[in-house]
């Protein structure tokens, strides 16, 4: 299963939409809905599973091109420095 199946799987539409909290909601949703014990299918809830997996380890090796990764960004004021977090990626890195 490639990135792009694995979001399709998940209800993402386009892979720029895919951070951490919309992952968890989204697969949340998902595994409840195939869980056999809801009344889907082990074989849904298996491909599930697997899309999660895949786009974990994907987000892990995503790298937020504004602070690099690091999820924090330095303003400058005058002659010192402050951490705030990154407005593109919240953090996340």
């Amino acid at each position: 299963m490639t990135v792009h199946e694995a979001a399709a799987v998940l209800g993402f539409r386009e892979l720029e939409d895919i951070g951490f909290r919309e992952l968890k909601k989204h697969y949340y949703q998902a595994a409840v809905y195939t869980h056999p014990d809801h009344g889907g299918s082990t074989v849904d809830f298996d491909r599930v599973q697997k899309a999660h997996k895949i786009l974990v380890a994907w987000l892990r090796d995503r790298k937020c091109p504004t602070c690099e990764g690091s999820g924090t960004v330095r303003k400058w004021h005058g002659f010192y420095s402050v951490a705030s977090r990154c407005p593109d990626c919240g953090g996340e890195g």
